[in-house]
């Protein structure tokens, strides 16, 4: 095959890796975690009553693909090893002492709260990036939220700052992402995907689609998301989510890294009325 004269890369990604060019297999990915590691460092101002801890967790494992044929036989794989860091900035508030005889589970010394944090940011690779995020509700063009690359590690974000959500309410999501080449050739150069949950058990994922039916390709993902309930017997409940965006360029071929990002965005869903 050639690379980088005519094709564009597109002889490889069909002749060495697992892109389905025969027949329609279905593909399945994951992620096999065998090693994890936690840092953490403390800036402590005590005569400004703040503090700072800043989170740093890498993963490594192996990132493994799967292609099942009609009767859900693997009839081919691709497995290479990942790594990815995750970071997060808390930020910490004294929390006055009002009685010395009671222990708040902090021993001697200072007590602080949670106050903010920062979006959690994990990254694998240096290919792609979520550049931004806006969530509108639907048929409006005013957005309820916006999160940009500016400042992720340096903007914190409060309980009150955190997203809200009416139960069963349609929103528009748009994700803004970025992709230093060569792209994939076929289609878009990136998959995005809304992932969400309150545990292991009750999750849910949704992709994104970049383009318009003309066939034109503008980086940026567009989604429409009904928000869940609460759970029965349930109010409100806050959920777990993050965007994931990877690059499809690289996916399929065993001698190129894995390149991701993801960002964690928590949200509220709430029942009207309540």
């Amino acid at each position: 095959y050639e690379v980088g004269l005519e094709d564009p890369g597109l002889a490889k990604v069909l002749s060495d890796t697992l892109w389905p060019h025969t027949d329609q297999y279905m593909l399945r990915f994951g992620r096999q975690i065998t090693d994890r590691t936690l840092n953490v460092d403390f800036d402590i101002q005590e005569a400004e009553g703040i503090a700072y801890a800043h989170v740093t967790r890498t993963v490594q494992g192996l990132f493994r693909v799967l292609a099942l044929d009609s009767n859900e036989v693997v009839v081919d794989s691709l497995v290479k090893p990942f790594e990815s860091t995750f970071t997060r900035h808390i930020r910490f508030v004294e929390r006055p002492v009002v009685d010395d005889s009671v222990d708040y589970g902090g021993g001697q010394g200072p007590h602080w709260r949670v106050d903010a944090m920062t979006i959690g940011d994990g990254l694998t690779g240096t290919k792609v990036a979520l550049e931004e995020i806006r969530i509108y509700s639907l048929g409006s063009d005013a957005p309820l939220l916006v999160i940009p690359a500016d400042g992720i590690d340096t903007t914190y974000y409060n309980r009150r700052d955190m997203p809200v959500f009416g139960a069963g309410d349609w929103v528009r999501v748009e994700v803004d992402v970025s992709n230093t080449g060569p792209e994939f050739p076929l289609g878009s150069g990136e998959r995005v995907f809304y992932h969400y949950g309150w545990n292991r058990f009750h999750k849910s994922r949704h992709a994104l689609i970049d383009g318009d039916d003309s066939g034109n390709y503008d980086n940026t993902f567009v989604g429409i998301w009904r928000v869940p309930g609460p759970g029965m017997g349930h109010n409100h409940r806050t959920f777990r989510g993050f965007f994931d965006v990877i690059d499809m360029g690289t996916l399929f071929a065993a001698d190129e890294a894995v390149h991701n990002e993801i960002w964690t965005l928590p949200f509220r869903s709430h029942r009207r009325g309540h």
